[in-house]
């Protein structure tokens, strides 16, 4: 963990720059000079830069959001110089640390790609035979779209090869499995037009994602049917990563929205759980059913800590 020149920790100094960010958020817009007074303390504690791991953590982010804030909504311009000041500092340690890392990065990078190069070649290789392999045991049409379409879905299913989860000796069962994959679409859109082939990019977007491994496999496996594969939301077809990060987004669009809807309180009945202060606010938003309770969000106002119950 990096020191300041008074010797005080990378955690010690983010600990005093919080409680000041929060001191200038909290000051009455009537006493600018208790922010003003923050901000430059901010400064000062912003000297010697912080590793990487700090400027990655939560709470210098969290820090970051109040300085831009006080940046752009202080009503003393003083404050709003300040912040300012802070910010350009912070964001010079944070491109010059990134600037470091990206050379480390580089020369890594450089050697792993050097030592596996051959290994690189070999895989390219067994891949591009396994799509022509699958290719080749489709069954045509009399229509170069539908064929083109199955050509799509097999090149996807292929990957499964690649990826170890399908031996090759079973390119034949692929093949099929592309086939089955265009009836089911041609059954339901037997005009093709713009629904099919935004299905075909939906599908093919999904099915060649490096990250979503287990749609492929569950496909060869039989796990899912061709008919309840076209069926699928974009989300349901979607990577774990994928349905994950749709998850944090729903939940902070919810919190925002409440936000602008309900009045907050402060109160001292809610415990922390991450600071143990019961210093929060709250507000309640009936989310469910009319007969089912209030859910109630919390925020802490020590440390930005949120949850809420019902």
């Amino acid at each position: 963990m990096g020191a300041s020149d008074d010797g005080s920790s990378d955690d010690a100094r983010l600990k005093t720059i919080v409680e000041l960010c929060v001191k200038a958020e909290n000051a009455p817009d009537a006493e600018p000079e208790r922010a003003l007074d923050a901000m430059r303390a901010v400064l000062k504690h912003s000297e010697t830069t912080f590793e990487s791991s700090t400027l990655s953590s939560t709470d210098f982010a969290r820090c970051g959001k109040m300085i831009n804030g006080l940046r752009k909504r202080h009503a003393d311009a003083r404050v709003r110089d300040a912040a300012a000041a802070v910010k350009k500092a912070w964001t010079d340690m944070i491109l010059a640390n990134a600037g470091v890392g990206e050379k480390k990065e580089q020369k890594v990078a450089s050697k792993a790609e050097k030592a596996t190069e051959g290994d690189k070649g070999g895989e390219e290789a067994h891949g591009t035979d396994a799509r022509t392999d699958v290719k080749s045991r489709l069954t045509r049409t009399a229509d170069a779209a539908r064929d083109r379409t199955r050509e799509i879905f097999a090149d996807a299913l292929a990957m499964c090869i690649a990826d170890g989860a399908v031996e090759a000796s079973n390119a034949g069962k692929l093949a099929a499995i592309a086939d089955q994959i265009e009836e089911a679409m041609t059954a339901k859109w037997p005009e093709g037009g713009k629904d099919y082939k935004a299905k075909v990019r939906q599908l093919a977007f999904n099915m060649r994602d490096p990250k979503n491994p287990d749609l492929r496999t569950n496909l060869a496996m039989g796990e899912i049917s061709a008919d309840v594969l076209i069926d699928l939301t974009p989300e349901e077809l979607g990577s774990n990563e994928r349905r994950q990060a749709n998850e944090k987004i729903r939940e902070f669009a919810e919190w925002e929205a409440v936000r602008g809807q309900q009045q907050e309180a402060s109160t001292d009945a809610f415990k922390c759980g991450k600071c143990k202060q019961r210093k929060c606010t709250y507000y309640q938003l009936q989310t469910r059913s009319a007969d089912e309770p209030m859910t109630t969000f919390v925020t802490c106002v020590n440390c930005g800590n949120r949850w809420k119950f019902c």
